[in-house]
């Protein structure tokens, strides 16, 4: 349970930064 803990913590961290990243692309296109 500990591993698929921490697997899905760095899956969510991953996600975050993705959409941070596409977030500034968009907010640089504007």
């Amino acid at each position: 349970m500990a591993k698929y803990d921490e697997k899905f913590k760095l899956a969510v961290v991953q996600d975050y930064e993705a959409g941070n990243q596409s977030y500034v692309a968009v907010a640089q296109r504007h």
